[in-house]
């Protein structure tokens, strides 16, 4: 049960520090930086994708695997 328990509260950590993180996110982009600033000041990996749809596909049908 112990085990379980710790499983728990990582999970439960980690969706609040998810949660502080998306909201930092979005506190920097509404102080006017790019999505790019925000990403650096964050330490965020930016990736740029020339096309991609709704199923996280590429622009030939393939899975983008940086995703």
């Amino acid at each position: 049960m112990r085990g379980q328990i710790r499983k728990e509260l990582a999970a439960d950590k980690a969706v609040d520090v998810l949660f502080k993180l998306a909201n930092n996110f979005e506190d920097i982009l509404g102080g006017g930086a790019t999505l790019g600033e925000a990403a650096k000041r964050l330490n965020f990996k930016l990736e740029r994708f020339t096309k991609l749809d709704s199923a996280g596909a590429g622009g030939f049908g393939a899975p983008v695997s940086e995703l």
